[in-house]
């Protein structure tokens, strides 16, 4: 397996949550996560609505939900949690935010 083309970053709730879960699972959702950062738009992922460049993907029983900002190069996971709870969606609105704080960030990060 290669460097990864993105830069690939994930929140630290969405690492806590990881720390939570059995092996198997978390072992399974961090090689998806890997593989997209070769890739952030693979087919059996689609658009985050509401979201300008978010994105979701289920991975097995979860979802993850993720920005990608094409001009940096960079994949951010923001938001993980099992497909028939709610709180994913819930996290939205908090996702929302913490995007438009990310962007904020980046471009001032990329004036000279």
């Amino acid at each position: 397996m290669g460097l990864p083309e993105w830069d690939t970053r994930v929140d630290s709730r969405v690492l806590d949550w990881l720390r939570g879960l059995p092996s198997k699972e978390c072992r399974q959702i961090v090689m998806k996560m890997l593989e997209m950062s070769r890739d952030p738009c693979p087919p059996d992922s689609g658009p985050l609505k509401g979201v300008e460049g978010g994105r979701r993907v289920d991975v097995g029983e979860y979802h993850l939900l993720y920005h990608v900002d094409p001009d940096a190069r960079r994949v951010v996971f923001f938001v993980a949690g099992r497909r028939n709870d709610d709180e994913v969606y819930r996290e939205l609105e908090n996702l929302r935010r913490r995007i438009r704080d990310y962007m904020a960030q980046a471009a001032g990060a990329r004036r000279p």
